[in-house]
């Protein structure tokens, strides 16, 4: 009996570290699939950032706040820019809040929370 116990637990134990992150049977993405499907709307990101930080003093952090409907769509979206305020402030979360509709994650069975940093550096 106990060995045959064994033997159960091993066996989900193997299942769960070999769940593929497209696996729509996961409850949540996990930080890897996030990245994987993230990748994409990294430069339209940056463009936001780029285009709202103009004149303003930015310290180059950005925090996307999302949290992710088992659609695959964003169901809750907000952002942390510290540094940008008023209009910029405005502009960015225009610009990012446009974007965020159109995102899009694998389907799974429950909402994910995420939280997204960047760190821009500006260039000459």
């Amino acid at each position: 009996m106990r060995t045959s116990l064994l033997v159960i637990v091993v066996l989900i134990a193997t299942s769960l570290a070999q769940a593929k992150p497209d696996d729509p049977d996961q409850s949540t993405l996990d930080a890897k699939a996030l990245r994987k499907y993230f990748e994409p709307y990294v430069p339209a990101v940056k463009e936001c950032y780029r285009a709202s930080a103009q004149g303003a003093a930015p310290t180059g952090a950005l925090r996307l706040e999302l949290t992710i409907h088992r659609d695959g769509s964003v169901f809750r979206f907000g952002f942390v820019a510290p540094g940008i305020t008023g209009g910029n402030h405005r502009t960015l979360d225009g610009c990012l809040r446009k974007l965020s509709e159109t995102w899009h994650f694998p389907v799974r069975s429950g909402f994910t929370t995420a939280i997204i940093p960047f760190q821009f550096q500006r260039t000459p």
